[in-house]
């Protein structure tokens, strides 16, 4: 019985590969569409979209992209212990920042002679770039006062921003910012 068995099993291996190995049946597809374009850049958010095809970087959309422009801010400070300071309202401009990422960019008209600079991520968030070497600080602007914080799209609108920054002051009350921008 197991001379059976050990014939059986070496039939069964035989017959296998020898089934495995036949030439696959040719099949009609459609040939492969190269025609479109994609981006071919790496620090793109839409990188590789649309591959296979042919690389094109003038397809390419970057996380800064959708802040450029003109945008008025309505800003409410609050003082530490929460108690309203005062409102303003201004024309900022979200200009590119030459970057070997191709994320940041500078925010000019928050204050005078002075300009931000914000690292934009593919979520729709924009943080300030952190430029100091102590903890809750970031860029030194505005005459001496140090400002950390983000802008965040909203949900509903691609033409809305949401801000929520720290100043602190070099003299005075630090300050809370709390405002929406809505583009121009």
């Amino acid at each position: 019985m197991r001379y059976y068995s050990n014939f059986i099993l070496f039939f069964s291996l035989v017959f296998g590969s020898i089934v495995s190995c036949r030439k696959p049946i040719e099949q009609n597809l459609p040939p492969v569409n190269i025609d479109r374009k994609y981006c071919n850049d790496p620090f793109a958010i839409n990188y590789n979209d649309s591959f296979p095809g042919t690389p094109d970087n003038s397809t390419c959309k970057y996380a800064y992209d959708v802040y450029l422009g003109t945008w008025t801010l309505r800003d409410s400070m609050f003082k530490e212990d929460s108690s309203f300071f005062q409102f303003s309202e201004k024309d900022i401009t979200f200009s590119i920042l030459p970057s070997e990422t191709k994320n940041q960019m500078n925010m000019s008209g928050y204050c005078s002679g002075s300009s931000i600079q914000w690292q934009a991520d593919k979520f729709g968030k924009a943080q300030i770039i952190n430029k100091l070497p102590y903890p809750d600080s970031a860029q030194v602007v505005c005459g001496g006062d140090s400002v950390m914080g983000y802008f965040r799209f909203q949900v509903e609108s691609k033409d809305t921003l949401l801000l929520f920054m720290t100043e602190k002051k070099s003299t005075g009350p630090n300050l809370y910012h709390k405002g929406i921008a809505t583009r121009k």
